[in-house]
């Protein structure tokens, strides 16, 4: 039996201890949920079992990784994986993540309106893990390479949330639409703006803000435009990463 088959089956409820291969943050995920989202770079990835170190609850999970993310002790956590293996066997499984740099072959529109149907059917009222997303995915013969680059977009625009790292859930909205409609005049449409950068409270993107609205990309312009006009007269900043915040009051 190997490290990864002993971890999944002899301690269903351990956790690995990895490092995001993306952007090198430490996070845990459950032995059973190989696949998680980086709460930090908005990536999914699939955890190899053969760089992690294994622990036994939550809690020391937890533990070990804020103290991992205190400074340098990359050092540690390279012994500590060593020792996790050398305490079970010497033969360790590679898994590693698919290149994201190669292109992708076309994906038919068809693609796309499947995925929707497959959230919303199985994250649309409760969370659905990323592991069980990605076989529903493949049993409807939707390239997982493909479908987890659109969970990441959708993660990124507040589409989707994640209740836990290996988790989506689909958030609701209205239907999208292409224009302002006739009721959103300028005044309105600014002061909705407004209110929800306000209630946010922390930095917001414009993606998120017109996913909020249940405005698609031709509406953009008109968006933008209600964004300056709140900028000028001092109720919002924009930040160099084009981010919007409330400074009002």
């Amino acid at each position: 039996m190997n490290f990864c088959e002993w971890c999944t089956l002899m301690a269903p409820n351990g956790y690995f201890i990895s490092r995001c291969p993306y952007c090198s943050c430490y996070v845990y995920t459950p032995t059973r949920q190989l696949l998680r989202i980086c709460l930090q770079c908005k990536r999914i990835f699939r955890v190899e079992p053969s760089s992690t170190q294994y622990v036994k609850d939550e809690k020391s999970a937890l533990t070990r990784v804020k103290y991992y993310r205190t400074g340098q002790h990359h050092n540690e956590f390279i012994a500590a994986t060593e020792q996790s293996h050398t305490q079970v066997t010497k033969s360790i499984p590679s898994i590693s993540n698919e290149q994201d740099n190669r292109e992708m072959d076309p994906v038919p529109p068809s693609h796309r309106r499947l995925l929707t149907t497959l959230l919303n059917e199985h994250a649309g009222n409760v969370p659905i893990s990323l592991q069980s997303l990605k076989e529903e995915c493949e049993r409807a013969g939707l390239p997982w390479k493909w479908a987890s680059h659109q969970i990441e977009a959708l993660i990124r625009s507040g589409r989707i949330v994640c209740p836990k790292p290996w988790q989506a859930q689909l958030v609701e909205s209205k239907p999208p639409q292409t224009e302002i409609p006739s009721e959103h005049n300028r005044v309105s449409l600014t002061k909705r703006l407004g209110e929800i950068i306000r209630e946010t409270k922390t930095s917001i993107t414009l993606a998120i803000l017109m996913s909020r609205l249940g405005l698609e990309e031709a509406a953009r312009l008109h968006v933008e435009e209600a964004l300056e006009q709140l900028v000028l007269q001092g109720f919002i900043f924009r930040t160099r990463n084009r981010c919007y915040r409330w400074i009002g009051d």
